[in-house]
């Protein structure tokens, strides 16, 4: 009898999932990105280099995959631009929302927010030593003239008759 309770308990413990940790729901704001801008004024403040959300491979392997993989509009290929950004890195390391800031134009002129939200590798930022979700704040020059096609497929090879 000893051996069925025991066997039972020990089935019964295997299929216990622990519970999944939530994490603090409010957006924080990493100062040392953020601290002069009056946009993020209003958010709890991660602070210290350390403690803020963090690429696989840092800002300039960041910035590499952004600027290979981004594409234009034509209107863009003919302007030099700042692209300003924020993204939420959550608290499991997954991107919530992004925003493009600045121009409104500017946010139709690029694939940005589909290229932030695919990246992976994401740690997320520290706020007593929990992971919270938290504001990562970027800015790129872009030269439309870097992205304007070097070889364009004619027409009738695309498909269109």
């Amino acid at each position: 009898m000893k051996i069925l309770f025991l066997a039972s308990a020990i089935i019964l413990c295997s299929f216990h999932k622990p519970p999944v940790s939530k994490c603090d729901e409010r957006i924080f704001a990493w100062e040392q990105q953020t601290a002069n801008d009056e946009r993020f004024v209003d958010f709890p403040k991660v602070s210290g280099k350390k403690n803020g959300p963090k690429y696989v491979g840092g800002d300039k392997a960041l910035d590499k995959l952004i600027r290979e993989k981004l594409i234009l509009s034509k209107e863009a290929q003919e302007n030099v631009f700042n692209l300003n950004y924020y993204f939420v890195v959550n608290c499991d390391g997954s991107i919530g929302d992004v925003v493009i800031l600045g121009d409104e134009i500017v946010s139709e002129w690029t694939n940005i927010r589909n290229i932030i939200v695919h990246t992976m590798g994401w740690q997320p930022a520290l706020f007593n030593k929990k992971p919270v979700n938290c504001i990562y704040f970027r800015t790129l020059m872009i030269n439309g003239k870097d992205y304007i096609p070097k070889y364009e497929v004619p027409s009738s090879d695309r498909g269109f008759n």
